[in-house]
């Protein structure tokens, strides 16, 4: 029919890039990647700004782009300490520093961990505290029908002031996590009459541009 209802579509292209909205991590010979996830809105916000001729530079991107992480995590991309976020960016290699997600309880007097970065136990993150010398009980109090990723409490005891105590934990409440974007893009050889690949380190603003330009067209 001329409506293309008998048409089979080649390729059904996603409005989003899903590789920065799912993560993926591999490994094989000589290869490796890990590829951070943002959430949909930010994304969203960046790809209108390239759709609209906006200059999206590595510094813009810190500032729009938001990393999201399953089990919870904090990763502030602008903040000074984030020395490697442009790396990130520009190259695609980079560790940023990924914070638990906590506040303070004024009411319990208590350090509560709603979220756990990468790569960060939550059994080794308990036992350090324990072994801060800043609370009098630690535990996982996550159970059902608990709404976040995690639920660590740690009751500060009488001589511990909470501000301090933070300040203090920093490292603790942190972990680095490393990401590379690893690329292979493969094509039909004629000549070799075979699959053929090619592998590329992409930072986040360049496998945003190819993405685009993959969907427009």
């Amino acid at each position: 029919a001329d409506d293309g209802r008998d048409d089979e579509p080649e390729l059904l292209p996603t409005l989003l890039p899903h590789v920065f909205l799912q993560g993926a991590m591999g490994i094989a010979m000589g290869l490796s990647t890990s590829i951070p996830t943002f959430t949909q809105e930010s994304l969203v916000k960046v790809l209108k700004g390239m759709l609209q001729g906006k200059k999206v530079t590595p510094r813009a991107l810190t500032k729009v782009l938001k990393m999201q992480f399953p089990f919870g995590g904090d990763a502030p991309l602008d903040a000074e300490w984030q020395e490697e976020a442009l790396d990130l960016m520009k190259t695609g290699k980079g560790s940023i520093y990924v914070y638990c997600d906590f506040h303070v309880d004024e009411k319990t007097k208590s350090l509560v961990i709603t979220g756990v970065p990468p790569r960060m136990r939550p059994d080794t993150l308990m036992e350090k505290l324990r072994d801060s010398g800043y609370f009098t009980y630690v535990a996982d109090e996550k159970g059902k029908g608990c709404k976040t990723p995690a639920l660590i409490v740690a009751k500060f005891n009488r001589t511990a002031r909470p501000a301090d105590a933070i300040d203090d934990l920093d490292n603790v409440l942190a972990s680095k996590v490393p990401f590379q974007i690893a690329v292979v893009e493969r094509s039909w050889d004629e000549e070799q009459n075979k699959i053929v690949a090619d592998i590329y380190q992409w930072g986040v603003g360049e496998l945003l541009e190819h993405w685009l330009e993959w969907r427009l067209e």
